[in-house]
């Protein structure tokens, strides 16, 4: 995982994330690029400006896959995007 510019790069290719309203603006303590631990997963927030997640390593960090206990299944914001996550 790499952030520079305001943007996000995976293995060296930068994500398209059109659900991003606004470029990263703040800047987190820690160097990148960063190494996912194996049966780890790097998260982050669509709200980037205003969330606490992998880049903050004091209160979130990396996350151990087996910490994962849910799945998102169904939308309800924006309206316009309303219902299931899956095609049936």
């Amino acid at each position: 995982i790499d952030i520079r510019e305001g943007y996000v790069y995976v293995d060296g290719e930068r994500l398209q994330e059109t659900y991003i309203a606004e470029q990263i603006e703040e800047e987190y303590p820690g160097r990148y690029p960063k190494t996912v631990p194996k049966d780890c997963v790097f998260v982050m927030g669509d709200n980037r400006n205003n969330s606490l997640d992998s880049r903050d390593e004091s209160h979130v960090g990396m996350v151990e896959e087996n910490s994962i206990i849910g799945k998102a299944v169904f939308r309800i914001f924006p309206v316009s995007t309303f219902g299931s996550l899956y095609k049936n």
